[in-house]
């Protein structure tokens, strides 16, 4: 049995006493052993990963061997960290070219007009907070599905960054999201088959781009992707082992 719980979940004091004496009058409630406990998720508040007086602290008193991890959410974004200079370069100018329109209001309401004006799918472009990763990936799709309306404002508000851009994710329990890491893993690796293979056919996005600009897609950026998604594979492997 696995404990997932944020301290920010009381609404009386959140000390790390009073925390654990709730689990406890739910256990005994409940008829629950506390040797039955193996592991405890956590979010990094002081009441909870105190070395003396913390939550964690007492658990440990009542389940002997019982271990602790910190929130998945930090996890997935500490294995997120590590990108090839390509990629990192890449994001870079995308996350500049997102702030540029988004992040100023006058530029995010001129967008929007433009975009009503050619009537495209979206109105707005994405902006995602650094911790959540996988926002990450929603923002750079609805920068793409964008490209020719940001493009088009770009070079009326920024001539450099349009250059640029010419030129170039409800809650659910640790089992829940244990699964969902595991299987990213094995994804990942079709995707590497995939790619070593010269298909993108798993990257609907890219292999549409070659095909509207009629050309494959050069084998030192199909290189690229293999070596980040290897790279990826690793660090995965090491912030989620079996």
């Amino acid at each position: 049995m696995r404990i997932y719980f944020s301290a920010s979940l009381y609404s009386s004091t959140s000390t790390g006493t009073e925390i654990f004496k709730l689990l406890d009058e739910f256990f005994v409630e409940n008829s629950i052993l506390w040797d039955n406990c193996v592991d405890v998720c956590t979010d990094g508040a002081k009441a909870v990963t105190g070395k003396m007086s913390g939550a964690i602290a007492k658990i440990r008193g009542k389940a002997k061997g019982c271990s602790s991890v910190h929130c998945i959410l930090h996890q997935h974004a500490l294995a997120m960290k590590k990108m090839p200079p390509f990629k990192k370069e890449v994001l870079s100018e995308t996350v500049k070219i997102i702030n540029f329109i988004k992040s100023r209001l006058k530029n995010n309401r001129l967008f929007k007009i433009l975009c009503d004006d050619m009537e495209s799918l979206h109105m707005s472009l994405l902006l995602h907070p650094e911790i959540r990763w996988l926002s990450r990936g929603k923002s750079l799709i609805r920068l793409f599905e964008l490209r020719n309306e940001v493009g088009i404002f770009l070079r009326d508000n920024d001539f450099a960054l349009g250059e640029k851009l010419c030129d170039e994710r409800k809650a659910v329990t640790v089992f829940d999201a244990t699964d969902k890491v595991e299987g990213f893993k094995k994804k990942l690796k079709y995707w590497v088959d995939y790619i070593k293979n010269g298909s993108l056919d798993c990257f609907p996005l890219a292999k549409g781009f070659g095909e509207e600009l009629e050309s494959d897609i050069p084998a030192d950026i199909l290189n690229e992707f293999e070596v980040h998604l290897l790279h990826l594979i690793d660090d995965f492997n090491s912030y989620f082992p079996k």
